[in-house]
Formats: structure tokens, C-alpha cells, sequence
């Protein structure tokens, strides 16, 4: 800005000289037509000032001093206008050129960072999709051991003794493969509107029967934007690990600014919280893998998970938006709760 001001008033300064030197060449022209000696004022241009005119010859010298003349004190100023303006326009051309080729150096960086970031993220959606197939085929493998294996205990008259313990590590099973694909991040989310209070009753609070807890209940319609299937797995695994931890179990559904709280908490006699670390677990015939798969259920529909200890009771609450999703599958966020 202060170039281009600069350059203005350089223009405006040389555009004056111009206009006062061609002033004087026509002074000096209309005095010399009025004049009584046209040719003596022409070669003589200081009797303008004198009025008088010395005799002086009229050869190539006169005429070189006539050219002379032209160029008085209003035609170098009019020059020192130019040359500054030419100094300053050509620091400004140079200054574009080193702004342009630092803009080209800039962009063409951006360019190789775009270039490496596509290719990294090629590599990651490789490595991805090599880690799903691996987990696909691992769990398929146990499976296929666990049918056979369930098969000669059916045989030999004893599977009805370990019923329990084989469909629980079909359970895990079914569980570590839908937590390898959220954690392939590809989750493949069936996003509807769905009513949280209808899939606690409907699909998560009958298997409580099976606890020996008392359990309370307070729930609001609470309708979002969801998968139904993930959200009562989520739902499920909570209500698990607090009736297995606790003879008192609560359960609420409440609407918070923004979106939903869901909270279930039960009573503890411990003293700090449990690792929430993927497969740290210290209970025995469990794998550690319950709590993160809903953390990342939550994360997958915007929310959290957070758990806290408060007067003897153990809390975990889920918070949920309710807004509606424009994509079919949302990005997950791989940081740890």
C-alpha cells in the first residue's frame, strides 16, 4: 500500500515537472513570435529575462545553445521525478518477483506434503484393511475350534458342564470382531432416528433377569440420531459391568443441552478406577475390551465416555448429540478416554 501511495505521488510530482517545462518552452515560443528580433530572442533566450540582446554570432554554437537552453531547471526536475519513479517501480518488480517465487516454492511444498499425506493415507488404508482380515481370520479360526471343540464335549456327554463358559467366549469372539472393525475404522454405521429409552427396554434391561441386583430405573423417550445396533451393544456392556461389580444398580436417561446422558453407576467398595486400557483387565475369564468398545461406540456418534467415583458408587456416562448426521459414516477420533 505505502508502494503504490509512493508511486502516486511520484506519478503526480514528474506529471507537474512535465507541465512546468512545456510551460517554459512555450513562454520562451510566444515571446519569441512577439518579439521585435525573432531570430536574436530565439538564439538569445536570455534577453527574455534581461531585454537585451548581445551581439553574438549565429552559427552552430547559437544552435547548440538554443538546445541547451530547452533543458532549464523545470526539465531536471521533471528527469528526477522519472529516475526516482523507475528506481522505485523497478524495487517493486523485484520485491513481486522474489514475493511470486517464494508463492511458487510455498505452493510446490504444499504440493509434496499433499502428495506424501496421499500416500500415507493409502498405506494406512492398506495397513487397515491387512489388520481386519487378519482379525476376521483369527476369530474365524477360534470359532471353528470352539464349534469342534463343543461338538466332542457334546459327544463325550460333558458339553452341557461348560454350556456357559463356551457360548461366553463366543460372545467375546463376537465382540473382539466388532471392535477390530470400528477399530479398522470401518464401521459401517446404519445411522437412523432411534429412541435410546426403546433399546434399553427392549434390548438391553431384560438380560439385568439374570442378576442378582435391584435395579432403578429413571428414563426419558430420548430419541437421536444412531446405529441400533451398536448403541444397545454399548448399552449392554455398561449394564454388564455394573451388575457384575455391584447388588445396586441405577439407571438414567436424561436430556442435557445439546444431547443425551445416559448414566448407569453402582455401588463399590473400591477405592480407584479400573484400567480402561484395551485387554487390562483384572477380572478373571474377561477380556478387557468391554469399556473401550463402548467408548468407541460413543466417539463413533460424536459423544463420550467418561467414569467417575463418587460416595461409593461407581458411574459411567455416556453423552450423545442428538443432531442429525449428513454422512453415512463419521470419523473416529483414536484418542485413548
Amino acid at each position: 500500500m505505502k508502494q503504490k501511495l509512493s508511486m502516486v505521488i511520484l506519478l503526480l510530482c514528474f506529471t507537474a515537472g512535465a507541465v512546468l517545462w512545456i510551460d517554459g518552452i512555450s513562454a520562451r515560443l510566444f515571446d519569441t513570435a512577439f518579439s521585435s528580433n525573432p531570430v536574436q530572442t530565439l538564439f538569445h533566450p536570455q534577453m527574455i529575462q534581461t531585454g537585451s540582446a548581445p551581439a553574438a554570432g549565429y552559427g552552430s554554437s547559437a544552435r547548440l545553445s538554443v538546445l541547451l537552453s530547452l533543458f532549464d531547471s523545470r526539465f531536471w526536475l521533471m528527469v528526477s521525478f522519472a529516475v526516482a519513479g523507475f528506481v522505485m517501480l523497478l524495487y517493486s518488480t523485484r520485491q513481486a518477483i522474489k514475493t511470486y517465487q517464494e508463492l511458487e516454492d510455498r505452493v510446490s511444498s504444499l504440493q509434496n506434503q499433499a502428495s506424501n499425506l496421499e500416500t500415507a493415507l493409502e498405506t494406512s488404508e492398506k495397513d487397515a484393511a491387512a489388520r481386519l482380515e487378519c482379525c476376521e481370520n483369527f476369530a474365524h479360526q477360534m470359532k471353528s475350534s470352539l464349534n469342534s471343540l463343543s461338538l466332542r464335549l457334546e459327544l463325550a456327554g460333558q458339553f452341557e458342564h461348560l454350556e456357559d463358559s463356551l457360548n461366553h467366549m463366543n460372545m467375546q469372539l463376537d465382540g473382539f470382531l466388532k471392535s477390530a472393525v470400528i477399530h479398522c475404522n470401518d464401521p459401517g454405521l446404519d445411522i437412523k432416528p432411534v429412541s435410546l429409552k426403546e433399546i434399553l427396554e427392549q434390548d438391553v434391561l431384560p438380560d439385568a433377569a439374570g442378576y442378582s441386583v435391584r435395579l432403578e430405573t429413571e428414563l426419558m423417550p430420548g430419541w437421536l440420531y444412531g446405529d441400533r445396533q451398536l448403541l444397545a451393544q454399548a448399552a449392554e456392556t455398561l449394564l454388564a459391568n455394573a451388575c457384575r461389580h455391584g447388588s445396586r444398580v441405577s439407571i438414567r436417561l436424561m436430556d442435557v443441552k445439546g444431547g443425551l446422558c445416559l448414566e448407569m453407576k453402582n455401588d463399590t467398595s473400591e477405592t480407584g478406577l479400573p484400567n480402561l486400557k484395551r485387554y487390562h483387565t483384572a477380572e478373571p475369564g474377561h477380556y478387557g475390551i468391554g469399556l473401550d468398545l463402548a467408548a468407541r461406540t460413543a466417539r463413533l456418534h460424536g459423544g463420550n465416555l467418561t467414569v467417575s467415583l463418587e460416595n461409593g458408587w461407581f458411574i459411567a456416562s455416556m453423552q450423545l448429540p442428538v443432531h442429525v448426521w449428513e454422512l453415512p459414516v463419521c470419523n473416529v477420533s483414536e484418542n485413548s478416554l
